[in-house]
């Protein structure tokens, strides 16, 4: 007699009440990806969803800062590059289990391919969990910038293709994304992929928000041209190209100045470099000030997924 694989002493929540578990590996290092998570789950809160997160952790969070966290262990990635705080966990474990357990999702979305995502798969089947993923990162076409693609390349195409392959729907940012994975690296076989499309808000993000002041505080003169980067600092992003930019032009005696927005393990270099301002992070109105400050914007980056630029 074959094994049941459902587990029939699930606690199940009522028919209409919506619990989604969000699978993710680094919920507290604030980059595009856990900023559009962010915005999905307060989205989803605020049409009446229940929805709690469930991922690595750093070490010096507080229990009130991770309250709503299902807390999973996790493995540092070590490249210095990557920049601090990111990690992938490394599988649900009992404890982990019985959290989930305790929350009675009804739905599980996956957002990264790691081995935790991989176990919440499998306790998907096994429950009979409606589950889904969206796809938020190129992650081989990193590796080139880690000295890692010959050896890992060929391996983490196969583990990435049998992940999401197992998901019933995978949600790509861009038209170009789904092409891309079924054209190029041969994704929709078993899976069905679908668009799930990005924007900008207008009415954050608008020239009307231009400030002589903004620019006056990071010592920008009124002639000058500012060059703007906003982005992960960090190898894959191209920072090399917009410094050879700015450098380029400021050889021909132009009146430009490079302002950068966001941080990673270039910041400190680039802050060294004459003619360069170094915002730090920015997020909301002050982020679309500085979108709206600069007068031409450059994006070097060589690995991108949303498509927003």
């Amino acid at each position: 007699m074959s094994e049941n694989i459902y587990n029939k002493s699930l606690d199940r929540p009522n028919n209409n009440e919506l619990r989604i578990l969000i699978f993710t590996a680094t919920y507290f290092v604030l980059d595009g990806v856990t900023l559009t998570i962010r915005r999905l789950e307060s989205y989803l809160r605020s049409h009446g969803a229940v929805v709690k997160i469930l991922s690595t952790v750093p070490d010096d969070l507080s229990a009130e800062d991770i309250k709503d966290i299902i807390v999973v262990p996790g493995i540092k990635i070590p490249f210095a590059h990557a920049g601090s705080g990111y990690a992938f966990g490394v599988g649900l474990d009992e404890n982990t289990i019985k959290e989930i357990e305790r929350f009675k999702p009804n739905v599980i979305h996956f957002t990264v391919p790691d081995f935790v995502g991989l176990d919440g798969i499998r306790w998907c089947q096994k429950n009979n969990i409606a589950y889904m993923a969206t796809w938020h990162s190129n992650y081989c076409e990193y590796l080139k910038y880690y000295f890692l693609e010959w050896i890992l390349g060929p391996g983490l195409h196969r583990y990435l293709k049998g992940f999401y392959e197992q998901i019933p729907s995978v949600y790509v940012p861009t038209p170009y994304m789904l092409k891309k994975m079924e054209h190029d690296w041969g994704y929709g076989i078993s899976t069905e992929l679908k668009e799930w499309g990005r924007g900008v808000d207008l009415k954050l993000f608008s020239n009307e928000r231009r400030s002589m002041s903004f620019r006056q505080s990071k010592g920008i003169l009124d002639h000058e041209i500012v060059i703007l980067w906003v982005g992960r600092l960090v190898p894959e992003k191209r920072p090399d190209i917009w410094v050879n930019v700015i450098k380029r032009l400021q050889a021909e005696n132009l009146p430009v100045k490079g302002m950068v927005v966001g941080h990673g393990t270039f910041e400190a270099t680039l802050s060294q470099i004459k003619g360069i301002v170094c915002c730090g992070w920015l997020s909301g109105i002050h982020l679309a000030e500085a979108y709206a400050s600069a007068d031409i914007l450059v994006f070097p980056s060589d690995v991108e997924t949303f498509g927003n630029v």
